[in-house]
């Protein structure tokens, strides 16, 4: 059905074929209501043929002069006193054609009007001839408006759509400076220390590094990614705390094949870990628990950190959560000077 759906909107969105269909929907239009008036389908595609020429050049006219060039530039006047010379040109045209032209061919019995007559003494029955050939062009002017109408929307929409994109990717790339100039500070403190952590924190936030930057550029990646990359995470934030953080750690059992949108659990996690020198901090439990279960994904925080801001929610992450996943999570943030618990539940 989508291949269906995109075939006809190709179609429809190329010039030349949408306007072959109007026009031909125009042509059998009449020989369609003629079934009514007992008219054979052949004769009623004569007559059809017969007005469609002044109705293309009404059309056409009105839509490619009259309206863009008149009517929505502001020149109001000019519009009337052009559409009314045009009704009475295009009008008289069509009467002048159908009686002698058609009817000397069809009905040559028929009593028929002078061109004189048909040019200076406008009756009600050019009135007719005027609705005839306008008809056309006002459903074209119509289509045209609403095709216009809906164009400007998925533009709007499309605008709008890229520019909270790029306020995610803002929001997201703003973590990356973070975490790393905390991890580069601990490298170079367990340097000076001379310390044996020092080459394995290197190799943890290489791997970290690799992900961001990499493995990220995806619209979605898998749950276990996002589980491995927050493992290796908490492995440098234990180096970091050196010894300041008792950690206990929950993981689901079985997330094969499930998919989230990269870093998002990761914006959490650092948002629950205050960022400040180990040496100001005092000894703290951090519980992080993530369970999976009939494609909800639920992570709950406890932490006993010393925090500052604790009355602020992350923000970032909200927009993240509103934008990729509205209507199908719950964030819950209750923070104090001395605890912190946090719980998100998502509709994966």
């Amino acid at each position: 059905m989508e291949g269906v759906n995109a075939k006809i909107t190709r179609l429809l969105g190329n010039r030349w074929a949408s306007h072959t269909l109007f026009w031909l929907g125009v042509l059998l239009s009449y020989p369609i209501l003629s079934f009514a008036m007992e008219q054979s389908f052949a004769g009623a595609v004569i007559i059809k043929l017969f007005y469609l020429p002044t109705q293309m050049i009404a059309a056409y006219f009105l839509v490619y002069f009259q309206l863009p060039k008149l009517l929505y530039p502001g020149k109001v006047l000019a519009f009337f006193l052009s559409l009314i010379v045009s009704f009475y040109v295009l009008g008289t045209l069509t009467h002048g054609v159908i009686d002698h032209l058609l009817v000397p061919n069809f009905a040559p019995e028929a009593e028929r009007t002078s061109w004189q007559k048909i040019f200076f003494g406008f009756e009600q029955v050019d009135a007719f001839y005027v609705i005839w050939v306008y008809w056309a062009p006002v459903t074209m002017a119509s289509l045209k408006l609403i095709k216009q109408s809906l164009e400007r929307k998925t533009a709007i929409q499309q605008l709008e759509k890229e520019k909270i994109q790029v306020e995610l990717d803002n929001l997201q790339s703003q973590l990356h400076p973070r975490f790393l100039s905390n991890t580069l500070k601990t490298i170079h403190r367990l340097s000076l220390e001379q310390s044996d952590a020092a080459p394995e924190l290197i190799a943890s936030l290489s791997e970290m590094l690799d992900y961001m930057l990499y493995q990220t550029q995806a619209k979605q990646v898998s749950v276990a990614q996002e589980v491995e990359i927050l493992q290796t995470f908490f492995e440098i934030e234990s180096l970091r705390q050196n010894g300041n953080m008792k950690l206990h750690l929950e993981w689901p059992s079985q997330v094969n094949g499930v998919q989230i949108k990269p870093l998002l659990l990761f914006s959490l996690v650092e948002n629950a870990l205050v960022q400040e020198d180990r040496s100001k901090q005092e000894d703290f439990e951090f519980n992080y628990r993530m369970t999976y279960q009939d494609q909800r994904l639920t992570v709950a925080i406890d932490s006993t950190q010393v925090r500052s801001n604790y009355a602020e929610e992350p923000s970032a992450l909200r927009q993240q959560l509103n934008w990729f996943y509205p209507d199908r999570y719950e964030l819950i943030w209750n923070a104090e000077p001395h605890q912190l618990h946090a719980n998100l539940n998502l509709q994966l």
